[in-house]
């Protein structure tokens, strides 16, 4: 009766891994990490297509081979490392580390799995992660907490490093990303470290879907706030973001905020095509992040050519600096591009008589056009 429980409680998580899998929507800048994610869920199903069927061929309810138990643990045992490095894989992605920036650091956080794959191969002779008695029946070696150790060391690390990321970073969107990686490993941890107590019920399985789970809600919503192009927030997060900031207006900070329009982007599409025009706009939206990466700005694509940015200063001063940075770095990140970068600003500061983020918006349009019409102007005095 519990072999059947353990194995239904699989079959369950295997068929909700399955259904995120298929749930997944795909975008141009989440592509690599989506990919990752659904490795990460693939490898969790077949894992637990293999615990499904241990629990039937230890035996003690169907009559196997002994050589078929030895290879049912052994692709256990590798697999519950390759899981744990799949997902350390897609953590670290998301957190941009170095650590799996080329294909060398990867491998060398590959060796703990390289090196349980050996201890596994190896228990063959010695059992020292496991060994199968003459009664086909399973039993842990003595060198099994090290396999424990190694699979939650990925998971562990990784959540750590995004915790700390999470207190330091000063973006909203990656705070939540960090959080969530952070968050992720409570459920597994917390039911694996139940099930080496409890080994006839399956809850290992239960508290890494549930994690699973939880990250596919945060990449969905991230999607539906993210613009997928450009891999920064959109309209709609930005409206939602500037409500909330008008609402909750407090100290002796200002608010600013400030509408941006790249400048002869019709020329560019013109002169170089639509997939260069995308490029452009990646530019202008990769620039905006490295402008404020270490700052309390809210960035987003409001539409087209046109971007925005919500943020706190003390002063008019420091937002012209802001100006100054943003139009710097642009020429920077495209210098090696068949065309220059510019981009017109229109800001406008927080008062008591703008009543919604509309009348925010309108004031920052307004201060925008003025600056387009002014470059207008002196360029058709320069051409006279």
């Amino acid at each position: 009766m519990m072999a059947i429980l353990y194995s239904e409680t699989n079959l369950l998580c295997i068929m909700l891994l399955i259904f995120i899998c298929l749930k997944l929507k795909s975008g141009s800048f989440l592509q690599t990490r989506l990919h990752l994610f659904r490795v990460v869920l693939l490898t969790n199903t077949f894992f637990f297509m293999l615990d499904m069927l241990w629990v039937f061929v230890d035996g003690k309810n169907i009559t196997v081979s002994t050589a078929a138990n030895w290879i049912l643990n052994i692709l256990y045992y590798i697999m519950s490392g390759v899981v744990s490095y799949c997902w350390f894989l897609y953590s670290e992605t998301v957190q941009m580390s170095r650590l799996v920036r080329n294909r060398k650091n990867k491998i060398i956080c590959a060796v703990p799995i390289m090196f349980l794959t050996v201890l596994t191969f190896a228990s063959i002779k010695f059992g020292w992660l496991f060994y199968i008695d003459a009664a086909n029946t399973y039993h842990r070696g003595p060198l099994y907490p090290l396999q424990l150790l190694i699979c939650a060391g990925y998971v562990i690390f990784t959540a750590a490093k995004a915790l700390i990321l999470a207190h330091d970073t000063a973006s909203y969107t990656q705070k939540t990303e960090y959080r969530t990686l952070a968050c992720f490993v409570v459920a597994p941890l917390l039911c694996g470290c139940l099930q080496i107590f409890l080994p006839g019920i399956a809850l290992q399985c239960v508290g890494t879907t549930f994690g699973c789970f939880y990250v596919f809600i945060t990449i969905q919503d991230q999607m539906i706030s993210e613009d997928p192009l450009t891999g920064i927030n959109n309209r709609n997060k930005m409206m939602q973001y500037l409500s909330e900031r008008i609402v909750r207006k407090e100290g002796e900070m200002n608010l600013f905020l400030l509408m941006m329009d790249l400048d002869y982007f019709k020329a560019i599409n013109d002169e170089y095509g639509h997939l260069e025009g995308d490029n452009a706009l990646r530019i202008v939206a990769d620039g905006l992040k490295t402008c404020c990466k270490n700052s309390h700005y809210f960035i987003a694509r409001y539409g087209g050519d046109e971007f925005a940015a919500v943020c706190e200063l003390k002063n008019d001063e420091s937002i012209e600096d802001f100006v100054g940075i943003i139009g710097k770095t642009l020429q920077s990140k495209s210098k090696d591009r068949p065309y220059k970068l510019s981009i017109s600003i229109g800001w406008v500061k927080f008062d008591s008589h703008i009543k919604s983020e509309q009348d925010f918006i309108k004031l920052a349009d307004t201060e925008l056009y003025k600056k387009k019409r002014a470059r207008k102007s002196l360029q058709n005095a320069d051409n006279t």
